[in-house]
């Protein structure tokens, strides 16, 4: 065989086992993809991510209209990028590979400067704003008696932009609270909290790792919005650190484990004021809103109350009857323990997780304040509030129209039993009066 036949036989040689190559990876890659399939096929759904705090999808049902429609496929991708084995590994990849490539932005966190994550601030829902603002305003006509207060906290993109990664997107946030608040009646106090956080410096405001403020930043609104809640003398409180090694929310979504955030609590100086704590749904009773046993768990913002719960009771000695509901997301959770020593009774609704009427709340409570204070990403999105008060405004409606209609029904049934007697009254008066008459006639015609 001469040279050049050689070479052929070497080419085709090197082609074959190229193909045979290309159909290994291929076959490779295909079995791992069916074994991943079948493996979230068989795997149990998970109701609850520890790693990313918050509750997964469950697999949607078929129905007729979200398979015309798209829906359900959308719902099933959703359900299956939840539920997906290996999740937490494969983020913590794809954050690797990011990074390699130098891209500031995982899984819809922007990696940003000094270690921060930055959740990318939500665009307002606006049809489900438009009925937020509504309701707001048709409850508060309804209880316009009551000293209310709003105070919406901006996404830590707002605050912190200067540590963003060059070139991030990020919607006007400020703007649109500002413009929340021109929509909502003139008789709610608003809070600016966004110009409050940005004359407060920088760090310490939010956590690096997680998407909510820390207690320094709860702690600077405190101390600039104590005059709106009829607070006129705040007193002092000492700061105690609990846990140096909070991983966040953030952190686990973006898969960028290496940033710790350091965990805050603050009591009042002055203990003139005790209070104990109700969880009503668990029946449960504690001398502090603190739970130092969260500090052991992976989501160590649960050191306030635990976490977030339908309703809870503070009862404090500070008889002064003031009585405060505070209808809020998890942002309130570390603005509690500011308000402690100045109510009577703090009420905590919050709405996501309360299904019961919000009136049955200020009646049993004797509620004369309250006070909404929300993130703007739960705000602007989120359809639990709307609902909320929408019931209590529809039941107080109902309430009056009854009350009303029993008023009504009284009132005729008095009138109809006036004027039966006047009717009785005159009947024995004209029937006197004809005898009299017919007595007298009768006398002289005799």
């Amino acid at each position: 065989m001469d040279q050049s036949g050689k070479q052929a036989k070497r080419e085709a040689m090197s082609a074959r086992i190229k193909r045979l190559h290309q159909s290994t990876v291929f076959k490779v890659i295909a079995a791992i993809v069916v074994l991943l399939f079948v493996l979230n096929l068989v795997t149990k759904s998970k109701d609850y991510s520890e790693t990313e705090n918050r509750s997964l999808a469950k697999r949607p049902g078929i129905m007729a209209g979200g398979l015309a429609d798209g829906s359900y496929f959308k719902d099933f991708d959703t359900y299956y990028s939840d539920q997906f084995v290996l999740r937490d590994q494969f983020v913590k990849l794809k954050f690797i590979g990011n990074s390699l490539l130098h891209i500031k932005e995982s899984s819809g966190v922007y990696i940003g400067k000094k270690k921060y994550q930055f959740e990318i601030p939500v665009t307002p829902d606006q049809k489900a704003l438009d009925r937020t603002v509504k309701k707001i305003n048709e409850f508060y006509d309804v209880h316009q008696e009551m000293k209310t207060t709003m105070m919406v906290v901006p996404s830590s993109a707002v605050i912190l932009k200067d540590y963003l990664p060059s070139n991030a997107a990020v919607t006007d946030q400020a703007k649109d609270i500002e413009e929340f608040y021109d929509r909502i009646d003139s008789g709610i106090s608003t809070v600016d909290v966004t110009s409050i956080l940005e004359d407060a410096g920088k760090d310490n405001l939010y956590y690096k790792t997680d998407h909510h403020w820390t207690s320094q930043g709860a702690y600077k609104v405190f101390q600039k919005s104590a005059a709106y809640l009829g607070i006129d003398a705040p007193v002092g409180y000492k700061k105690y650190l609990v846990s140096t090694s909070f991983k966040g929310t953030l952190s686990s979504k973006s898969g960028d484990f290496v940033g710790k955030d350091k965990v805050e609590i603050y009591v009042p100086k002055s203990d003139k004021v005790s209070y104990y704590v109700t969880y009503p749904a668990s029946q449960e009773k504690r001398a502090s809103i603190f739970k130092p046993e969260q500090l052991k768990t992976k989501d160590k913002y649960t050191v306030f109350f635990g976490g977030n719960h339908p309703l809870v009771e503070i009862n404090t000695t500070a008889d002064n009857r003031r009585n405060l509901l505070i209808v809020k997301d998890s942002y309130a959770n570390s603005f509690v323990q500011f308000l402690l020593p100045y109510y009577e009774k703090i009420i905590i609704v919050d709405p996501r997780y309360y299904y019961d009427n919000v009136n049955m709340v200020l009646s049993n409570y004797d509620i004369n304040e309250i006070l909404y204070l929300y993130s703007a990403d739960t705000l602007f999105t989120d359809t639990s509030l709307a609902d909320s008060l929408d019931a209590a405004t529809q039941a107080q409606k109902e309430l009056e129209n009854a009350e009303s209609y029993a008023e009504k029904v009284k009132r005729e049934q008095e009138e109809a039993d006036s004027g039966g007697e006047e009717e009785e009254t005159t009947e024995e008066s004209g029937g006197e009066e004809t005898d009299d008459s017919g007595g007298d006639s009768g006398g002289e015609n005799n």
